[in-house]
């Protein structure tokens, strides 16, 4: 009985762990695994030793599995080392093999899926290496028990004399060759040679075993039907007592799967996933050899851009699968408009690039641009839908616009900005009247770098309501340029420009500065405490020093790190997921909250809400502007604010502009709006005044945008100021009922959406009261509040579905708040089912309906169940 294996696992993800963990010990039960998430515990297990197998995480934060294959192999060299790596870093597995990694697992369900055979494989390969080698040296004398080990062996073996005739080949052998143990016999492998091999390989091959050293090696072999396959082949020598040799035993893996994969791999690196076309890097990578042909050939080269007019449209009305199958249709129908030689790549969201070289004259290439401009025009059947799209091209020319690619790239993406400007749908050849944009760019970017030093940058507050409360809870921190010429710059003219030139880094540590000395400083002045979120550009996040900087912004000011809100985009997340929740991480301790901004408008990956520590989600206000009109817009608000709730999160809605967005957002119970609708963005002075003058939405506003109804019985005076204090301010309205009598008429005519129970209800307990409740309204939300539970009674009470939650007393303010409005929340749900209910069943009543007029019409006579009468 084979032992089960001892296996080291190096990885710093809990969550990547536990799925390695799973599958380790469903593929081998009784496997020993030693886990090393730190620098320190694979040091201790390192010198321990006692492993059979290392698996380790090519990106740790605090080395690389590189790294630590090295040092694996250093002090224990025949130990197999397997590598774990995220799913998109492909080109990092090639490496990795390259290296000298036994094996590779690609992160994620398919790959985890694949962990326990693929340790298997190793495992028996290294078993197999090592009972050859030991084998080997007493092979004469233990002939019998070693053919009987490579003949049971996992990979193929092979036998030969000194020349290279087969002697012996076991059955794993035969099985991947496609030629019998017998048909092998007394032939010559150089049978299996294929052709495709580097030059020189085989000479090598000899040279080195010839000479007695062992040789290892990948080669492509031809089976007996003449099909191709790749092997990885370990050849060493067998010597006689005086030394000279005498066989060599050949060591083969089929190893095709991998090949294919790697080359896949390495074609992924160089073109795009979605499409199949050229990527950005071998589009430069042909640019660049394009024109050096044409210096020397004295041609000329043409560069373009082009780019889907309002493709976002399409995105968020149809969806990113839409999209996606839009991107395909449209790549497939460029690619017929080309000439052979010429390159068309997929290097941005929506944005192809085009290569041509020698492309003729200006009509040769108008003629093509029109081509493309007719392609896209015509009409893509999307979801039932027929959409019509457009496009903008710019065309820059070598040598005339540019003599460096990077300089044909930028004049040709301001040739397609200018056919943007001009209404889109055509093409342009670039012009230097199109650099005066550029200049005017360069001067607004040395303006923008003596803004800060002359203090012309400022930041408005506009604040952020609790929808509940209807108070003011925070601010978000907007930057506004106030240029001494040109007036109130807006920020769409030069965030840009600081993103792109880096300016965003300093600017964003003066924003950040300057708001958590603004927040301190309202809260000195004895204003009420409030949080203040501020932007993290995605170059202010690359920073390694990120948290120093929010250190010593909030050391500076002295505010509370809980008032700090952070708020990042999805795209931000999407560029390098890994080490952002690494610097989530690290900063989630310190008590800085985080928010996801923009929800919606990026990848919109639900995987974000569950793999990064946020507090808060921000619905875009492009959902929040029609999410009255548009019943499909409200449908995701309500998913949104109900999934982010499930996983503990509050939501924030941005751009809430009028009292009905406002409304409808209370009664589905997102928990905070930030819009026109309450305020402006406020300069600091100004939103001074509004915490000071205690201006919030009123309670008459929130209690008629919601009328949440809770029903108060038996409680005595302790509950009944608990509730009022907890609940005052967030517009419910409160009935009191002092006995069952009076609280039971109250059910049926107030129809309370909640119902809590105290202690204090005469002549019946608070669990008999909710049981008779439930035979008259089945809806509400029974809550108990009890100090003395009668534990078994209420927990048959709520297994029973008699009572939704108990609360225990003394009753605390944050807890009770909280189940109240969850307790709300489940009851819009279960009123929104049972409307979901009622208008299927309309529905089929009318379908059957129809079928009755139908069939009548017909004269078709139908049984009591709809179905046709059978004749008789």
């Amino acid at each position: 009985m084979v032992a089960p294996p001892r296996i080291l696992l190096v990885d710093d993800i809990p969550e990547d762990v536990e799925l390695a963990l799973q599958q380790i010990r469903e593929g081998f039960p009784g496997a020993q695994c030693q886990i090393a998430g730190t620098e320190a515990e694979f040091a201790r297990h390192m010198e321990a030793g006692g492993f059979d197998i290392a698996i380790v995480d090519y990106w740790l934060e605090w080395t690389d599995g590189i790294d630590l294959f090295r040092r694996l192999r250093a002090r224990y060299p025949d130990c197999p080392v397997m590598m774990l790596t995220g799913s998109g870093n492909e080109e990092v597995a090639v490496t990795a093999m390259q290296a000298g990694f036994d094996d590779y697992v690609l992160k994620g369900r398919r790959g985890y899926n694949s962990l326990a055979v693929r340790l298997r494989s190793v495992l028996e390969k290294t078993a197999t290496q090592q009972r050859l080698r030991e084998a080997r040296m007493t092979a004469l004398q233990r002939a019998e028990n070693f053919q009987r080990i490579i003949e049971q062996s996992a990979v193929a073996v092979a036998i030969t004399d000194k020349e290279g005739d087969v002697e012996y080949v076991n059955q794993k052998f035969a099985s991947i060759s496609g030629y019998s143990q017998e048909e092998m016999h007394g032939r010559n492998l150089r049978l299996l040679r294929a052709e495709g091999n580097p030059e020189g390989i085989y000479r090598e091959m000899w040279n080195t075993i010839a000479g007695g050293g062992e040789w290892h090696g990948t080669l492509l072999n031809r089976r007996k039907d003449g099909t191709n396959f790749w092997i990885s082949n370990t050849i060493f020598s067998i010597r006689d007592k005086d030394g000279a040799i005498t066989n060599y035993v050949t060591i083969q893996e089929d190893i095709s799967d991998r090949i294919h994969y790697e080359e896949r791999l390495a074609f992924q690196a160089t073109h795009d996933a979605l499409t199949e076309l050229p990527n950005r890097n071998l589009y430069l990578d042909r640019l660049d050899h394009a024109l050096s042909e044409a210096r020397r050939r004295e041609e000329q080269v043409a560069v373009a851009f082009i780019d889907l007019d309002h493709f976002k449209f399409v995105n968020d009305s149809l969806g990113h699968s839409a999209g996606d199958e839009l991107l395909i249709t449209v790549s497939v129908r460029l690619g017929k408009c080309l000439r052979q030689g010429d390159t068309l790549a997929r290097v941005g969201g929506d944005e192809f690039a085009l290569l041509l070289p020698n492309p003729g004259t200006p009509e040769a290439i108008s003629t093509i641009a029109e081509r493309i401009r007719q392609a896209v025009t015509e009409p893509v059947t999307l979801g039932g839908q027929e959409i019509y799209g457009t496009c903008s091209i710019g065309f820059a020319i070598f040598p005339d616009d540019g003599a460096e690619g990077a300089t044909l790239l930028k004049h040709a993406d301001a040739a397609m900005y200018r056919v943007k400007e001009s209404g889109r749908n055509q093409y342009q050849f670039y012009s230097a009247e199109m650099s005066a944009k550029s200049r005017r760019w360069l001067e607004l970017e040395t303006e923008l770098r003596r803004a800060l030093e002359r203090e012309e940058l400022t930041l408005h507050y506009q604040p952020t309501v609790d929808l509940f409360s209807g108070t003011i809870v925070g601010a978000e921190a907007l930057l506004r340029w106030q240029h001494p010429v040109k007036g109130l710059v807006p920020p769409l003219d030069f965030i840009p420009l600081a993103e792109e030139t880096g300016l965003i880094v300093p600017i964003g540590d003066w924003v950040l500065a300057t708001a958590c000395a603004q927040a301190a400083a309202w809260r000195q002045a004895g204003l009420p405490e409030l949080s203040v979120a501020v932007n993290v550009s995605a170059r202010q996040f690359d920073r390694h020093d990120l948290k120093r900087t929010i250190d010593e912004a909030l050391r500076g000011s002295g505010l509370q790190n809980h008032s700090l809100n952070l708020e990042l985009t999805e795209s931000m997340l999407m560029r390098h997921p890994e080490r952002t929740r690494a610097i989530l991480a690290e900063l989630r301790p310190s008590g800085v909250e985080l928010s996801l901004d923009d929800f919606g408008t990026g990848y919109s990956s639900l995987i974000y809400l569950r793999h990064f520590p946020f507090d808060y989600v921000k619905i875009d206000r492009g959902f929040i502007q029609h999410v009255t009109r548009d019943p499909h817009t409200a449908a995701i608000v309500k998913a949104v604010v109900t999934l982010a709730h499930e996983l503990g999160l509050k939501v924030i809605a941005e751009g809430v502009e009028t009292e009905e967005q406002m409304t409808y957002l209370h009664a589905h119970f997102c928990d905070i709006m930030q819009g026109f609708y309450f305020s402006r963005p406020l300069p600091a002075a100004d939103f001074g005044v509004l915490l000071r003058e205690g201006r919030s939405i009123r309670p008459e506003i929130l209690a008629g945008a919601t009328p949440h109804t809770l029903l108060l019985a038996g409680a005595g005076t302790d509950l009944w100021e608990a509730c009022k204090r907890a609940l005052g301010r967030d517009g419910y309205r409160i009935i009191r009922a002092a006995n069952p009598q009076e609280a039971l008429d109250l059910v049926g005519v107030e129809k309370a959406g909640v119902i809590v129970v105290g202690e204090t209800l005469p002549g019946m307990s608070g669990v008999e009261f909710l049981r008779r409740v439930r035979t008259i309204d089945a809806e509400p939300i029974r809550i108990a509040v009890t100090a003395n539970a009668d534990v078994e009674g209420l927990a048959e009470a709520v297994n029973e579905g008699e009572v939704y939650k108990v609360i225990g007393q003394p009753v605390r303010g944050a807890d009770l708040r909280k189940t109240i409005r969850e307790a709300f929340e489940r009851y819009a749900q279960i009123r929104e089912n049972a409307r979901a209910y009622r208008e299927m069943a309309q529905v089929r009543r009318a379908m059957a309906e129809r079928v009755k007029d139908r069939a009548a019409t017909l004269g078709i006579r139908l049984s009591p169940n709809g179905e046709p009468d059978k004749p008789r």
